[in-house]
């Protein structure tokens, strides 16, 4: 009775849907955290501007103490480093904005995935968009990493 059970979970469109949006994020996630490649090359200065509206009330976003240039006072949206600074407050580990970054990141792609069950009405419509992100690892390599780009 209980591999019946298990067949008819996975047999299940939307089931199959979170399984893989579960397992994309959870593998992606996994390989950021033991390579430690979460870091980009706009990732200092969202890191430093973080810091700079934590401690100077500032947005600028390159180190305080190194002398400020005009430009990096608005070179980075501040969304970001807010959302980054909020996320420090609670949790000192960069680790913690790439955990957050992946609810963000399954949510949506289970958004999508309702939306484009709700427009196209066959049986794996939702399976789509896991298929095409698979095939474009990029989102998942953006997701993972201290980059407003996700």
């Amino acid at each position: 009775m209980k591999l019946k059970t298990a067949n008819n979970f996975i047999n299940n469109d939307q089931h199959r849907f979170l399984i893989l949006n579960v397992v994309a994020h959870l593998v992606f996630f996994m390989g950021a955290l033991i390579t430690g490649g979460i870091y980009s090359n706009d990732s200092a200065s969202y890191l430093d501007q973080a810091n700079n509206i934590l401690n100077h009330g500032s947005l600028y976003c390159l180190d305080w103490d190194s002398g400020h240039i005009a430009l990096f006072y608005t070179l980075r949206p501040p969304v970001y480093g807010i959302f980054i600074l909020v996320i420090k407050i609670i949790a000192q580990n960069n680790f913690a904005i790439i955990f957050i970054q992946n609810i963000i990141s399954f949510i949506l792609i289970n958004r999508l995935g309702n939306f484009f069950r709700y427009i196209y009405s066959g049986k794996n419509s939702r399976l789509v968009i896991i298929v095409c992100l698979l095939f474009n690892p990029i989102y998942f390599i953006y997701v993972n990493s201290v980059n407003s780009d996700f």
